[in-house]
């Protein structure tokens, strides 16, 4: 739908303060948890796991802002795997994010809400409709002959400035999960388990 295209502008996300680690590293922290525990308290709440772990993330985040004064909204970018919901031959990448969050300042937040909430945008913004629009935008970028005219090198000084002072400004941070592994049992009995970093 090539017309369906949406505007991009989205208010900017508060954003965590903290001590950069000594010679751009990294930091990982791992656990484990008892999926069927998690499940079902996902469906206590009448929320999928996604939403679940989507919300318990923004209601950490909630906890560290309210130690200071600010009060901007803390948003999570989460990515959709555009597979589940298009029929696609592609090999590349095929996913969209969708930017979800709540507003301190229209009061507090107690973790039901945030969860109800973020079950309700999430279900909104991966509605057919919605992602074609996104995608629209997505593609015309693309297309356009001013755009496609750029050499490439020239292209990626201007998306990496873009994404530093736009996108990334439009979320505190961003989840990514593999959702449900199904291995071949000949290679289940050689994995204990699964990390992605």
């Amino acid at each position: 739908e090539k017309k369906a295209g949406q505007k991009r502008k989205e208010s900017r996300a508060w954003h965590l303060k903290g001590e950069r680690l000594p010679d751009r590293g990294l930091s990982y922290i791992t656990f484990t948890l008892d999926s069927g525990l998690l499940h079902s308290k996902a469906k206590e709440l009448g929320v999928t796991v996604n939403e679940y772990v989507s919300a318990v993330i923004i209601e950490v985040l909630y906890g560290i802002q309210r130690r200071g004064l600010s009060r901007k909204e803390i948003k999570l970018s989460v990515p959709v795997n555009m597979r589940r919901y298009f029929a696609t031959d592609t090999l590349r990448n095929f996913s969209l994010y969708a930017n979800v969050g709540i507003n301190p300042r229209y009061g507090e937040y107690d973790f039901p809400t945030i969860a109800r909430e973020i079950s309700a945008m999430l279900r909104y913004k991966l509605q057919p409709k919605q992602m074609t629009a996104q995608m629209a935008s997505n593609v015309a970028g693309e297309k356009a002959a001013a755009v496609r005219a750029v050499p490439l090198f020239i292209k990626r000084i201007v998306l990496s400035t873009v994404y530093l002072t736009a996108s990334e400004n439009q979320f505190t941070t961003n989840y990514s999960g593999l959702g449900v592994i199904r291995l071949t049992d000949a290679m289940e009995k050689h994995i204990t388990g699964l990390c992605f970093m």
